[in-house]
């Protein structure tokens, strides 16, 4: 059995918490810089230290982190193994889970679409290099995104894709209220 340390509690509360944490607040900031209301308090804390946190967390998901957590090549975010249990729904009773969801997980990357979207957004002015970038991931996330989650004949989002070790995907088609 695997040891947590710090290191790991703080990926997976990354990788659980952090995108979300981040689209709220760049939610907020680019309708504020928008409309030219953003607060100077704000704004300070956006330059001294947000705005590094969100581009580090983004960076570490396009390098690829500890659990696997990584954006694919098609440019949805992947994590974990059957042995791990990284999203809000997975839960375990002695090491075994009963409602794994490693692989791509649908909630996790309409976030990650979101987050890309907003940071291509805010950095426009101040980092159009960079903004642009993003702007490229999320259109291809996106993309992705209807073509790994959209299941037409059942009308409604896949919950989740795992690829197993021989490249094969595994696609959950429940109904989860994610």
């Amino acid at each position: 059995m695997k040891r947590w340390t710090w290191k790991s509690t703080v990926w997976i509360l990354l990788y659980v918490g952090m995108i979300t944490t981040i689209v709220l607040v760049l939610s907020r900031v680019q309708q504020q810089v928008q409309n030219g209301t953003l607060d100077p308090d704000a704004q300070q804390h956006w330059d001294q230290w947000l705005e590094t946190m969100v581009r580090q967390v983004i960076d570490g998901y396009l390098r690829g982190t500890e659990f696997g957590i990584k954006m694919t090549g098609d440019a949805l975010v992947t994590a974990g193994s059957i042995h791990t249990q990284l999203t809000w729904m997975d839960a375990a009773i002695d090491g075994v889970a009963f409602t794994p969801r490693h692989g791509k997980a649908v909630e996790v990357n309409a976030l990650w679409y979101h987050a890309l979207s907003a940071m291509a957004k805010v950095l426009k002015e101040s980092d159009g290099h960079t903004a642009d970038h993003y702007d490229k991931l999320a259109r291809r996330v996106k993309r992705s995104f209807a073509k790994v989650f959209w299941d037409e004949p059942l009308g409604h989002l896949r919950d989740h894709v795992s690829t197993d070790s021989d490249g094969d995907d595994h696609v959950d088609f429940s109904l989860r209220p994610n």
